[in-house]
């Protein structure tokens, strides 16, 4: 079946083309991409989540803040540098628990805008807010549903994950292992492989299960290789898992230049919302974090390129 075009744009020296199923093409007559503004943003909208993921990297509690979003009216944002999102631009946002008051509002006004949002949600949340999930993906209120795995034992979510033709699972290299493979496997899924990050309550996790990590990561490392072709509809690899994995090694150079879309802060960036920050990653040290003020997202984007 032929993909459905979701959005195209011209980005400095080379056309973007976006798909209803979340490929992206770029194009160029030149030897190189240079974007004169990010294709995607990753944005952090809340410290509050009632999850408890052991490994969780930002160490979100019941009791973290929300980030402010939007005006009074819940028509307009009170952010300058989300106004100034261009449309087709991506903005994959971190939903936690999904209780923020103003999730759906903002959602609202990214359509608006023809900005492509896409979510990220636990399994647990997941399943808790199917039905208000279902509703947002329908209106096209969002398009990517990222979903990341606690219980691959769970028939139920993976009847119910069925229902979101777009829907990513994220797994987490070190946690991720042969029986969670064996439960998803042959399901016609998308997987995205996520590296380990070792900062908020993954520090703890590591330390205490550091001899299950290393087994799980060097099992993924060989079964890449001897039991994934064929096992997923799709297996993607954030940058961080690349690293942690070896991917670029596994891969000639011309599969590599067809599949790799960029270091951080190449095409993409992080803001945290809550904090008023951004960075070429949410991994980034507090010194390469740097605050928002009146910044538009090109500023910012421009600013961590010239920064590299």
């Amino acid at each position: 079946m032929e993909k459905r075009l979701l959005g195209s744009y011209r980005n400095g020296n080379y056309t973007v083309a976006i798909y209803e199923d979340g490929t992206k093409v770029r194009e160029t007559e030149g030897d190189s991409f240079i974007p004169s503004f990010a294709e995607s943003i990753d944005l952090k909208i809340t410290d509050k989540c009632d999850g408890a993921c052991p490994w969780c990297y930002d160490s979100a509690t019941k009791e973290g803040d929300h980030a402010p979003l939007m005006a009074e009216n819940e028509i307009e944002t009170i952010h300058k540098y989300i106004r100034s999102l261009r449309p087709g631009t991506e903005v994959s946002i971190n939903g936690n628990d999904l209780s923020h008051p103003e999730i759906l509002a903002f959602l609202v006004y990214l359509r608006k805008k023809r900005v492509i949002a896409n979510l990220t949600v636990s399994q647990k949340h997941f399943m808790r807010n199917y039905h208000r999930l279902q509703g947002w993906t329908e209106r096209k209120l969002i398009h990517g549903l990222g979903i990341s795995l606690t219980d691959s034992e769970d028939k139920e979510f993976l009847e119910k994950v069925k229902h979101f033709p777009n829907a990513v699972i994220h797994v987490i290299s070190g946690v991720f292992n042969g029986v969670d493979f064996d439960n998803l496997a042959w399901k016609n899924l998308k997987l995205l492989i996520l590296g380990y990050k070792n900062m908020g309550r993954g520090i703890e996790w590591k330390e205490k299960n550091e001899q299950d990590m290393k087994y799980n990561q060097e099992w993924l490392q060989e079964a890449l290789t001897t039991e994934f072709p064929g096992a997923f509809s799709i297996v993607s690899f954030d940058n961080l898992a690349i690293s942690q994995l070896g991917i670029r090694e596994k891969l000639d150079a011309k599969e590599w230049d067809e599949t790799y879309m960029g270091d951080d802060g190449e095409f993409s960036f992080y803001i945290d919302a809550v904090s008023g920050t951004y960075s070429k990653s949410s991994t980034a040290s507090k010194e390469r974090r740097y605050p928002i003020e009146e910044k538009t997202a090109d500023r910012m984007f421009r600013d961590l390129r010239r920064r590299s």
